[in-house]
């Protein structure tokens, strides 16, 4: 990691050091609003997940940005993600990592708060995939909420992220056509269609509401009346508040004992690469900009390479008879 005065600007903002949560304000808008070395806008629940992590680690939201120490928020971090899997910490030690760049670029920070924490490898995910037997058992299964299976249907349907299910409106669904706009990572309007079955679920998840979050917390939103939750993740009706990715996930995992969104986006796209989805067409359901990032997804998996195998034997077998 190179040094923190590579990271300092020469016009710094010499009118004052701001408060932890003015900076974060400050930072969250400026991803939003910036497009990236790779084209792309910071997705929503990218901002959202450096928020609640500087939440977790600078909990007084009043203290001035300069008067952070190194020692003491990497303690705090080892201490909340020390036994966290290495894609969660380094995902953490990311929110760090550009928070830091974004105060010594202005002058509010003169020491990298993320020297003490060293991004940890992570194991090879080529084979994320899960069998289609544990896939339709589960999303069959009617033991599970409706919420949970209409949003899991969805995202397997879709081919989606997570973030960008969760972030749907009631008004930006199509129910009768089966379809929906999203906002894609780096900030693209994209279409998304689903099947039958989840056109169904979502109907009746869906009921009579007319606007609002598409999946809803089972309980008023915290702050709401207070006026600290944005009006656009609200049901106006209820105020019930819009179902948060970290909240969806612990669910998941719990359902599924420790699978992952992204085990569920791998999983359809490469069934879908097995049933002979060319690559154009994928990439379109998916979203991907660069073919090079799909083609971890063409690798078949063990059980589809198997039932290949099994029907090489059978047609030598029948041809020998």
């Amino acid at each position: 990691m190179g040094s923190v005065t590579a990271f300092r600007s020469s016009d710094s903002d010499s009118a004052g050091v701001p408060p932890v949560r003015a900076a974060l304000d400050s930072f969250a808008h400026q991803l939003r609003n910036t497009r990236q070395q790779s084209g792309h806008y910071t997705s929503e629940h990218t901002v959202r997940s450096y928020r609640s992590t500087w939440r977790v680690l600078v909990p007084e939201e009043t203290t001035p940005v300069s008067e952070l120490d190194g020692v003491e928020l990497a303690t705090r971090f080892r201490r909340q993600w020390g036994r966290s899997s290495p894609t969660t910490w380094n995902a953490k030690r990311a929110a760090v990592r550009a928070f830091t760049v974004f105060a010594c670029q202005r002058g509010w920070l003169d020491e990298d708060l993320a020297a003490g924490l060293c991004r940890q490898p992570q194991p090879d995910s080529t084979d994320r995939a899960r069998g289609r037997y544990d896939l339709d058992r589960l999303l069959r299964d009617k033991r599970h909420p409706l919420r949970e299976r209409t949003l899991w249907r969805l995202l397997y349907a879709t081919f989606a992220r997570a973030d960008e299910i969760l972030a749907l409106n009631v008004e930006d669904l199509d129910l009768r056509n089966r379809h929906a706009w999203i906002t894609r990572k780096g900030g693209d309007r994209d279409r998304v269609a689903w099947d039958s079955t989840t056109a169904r679920l979502l109907s009746r998840l869906i009921g009579q509401r007319s606007h609002g979050p598409v999946f809803l917390t089972h309980r008023s939103a915290k702050g709401a009346g207070r006026g600290e939750v944005d009006a656009a993740d609200l049901d106006p009706e209820t105020g019930r508040g819009r179902l948060s990715y970290n909240a969806a996930l612990k669910l998941f995992k719990e359902a599924t004992g420790g699978w992952t969104f992204h085990d569920l986006r791998h999983s359809r796209l490469t069934h879908a690469a097995e049933d002979g989805v060319p690559t154009t067409v994928l990439r379109a359901k998916s979203g991907h900009r660069d073919l090079r990032s799909l083609s971890r997804y063409a690798k078949p998996s063990v059980e589809d390479a198997q039932r290949q195998v099994d029907q090489a034997r059978e047609h030598r077998n029948g041809k020998t008879r």
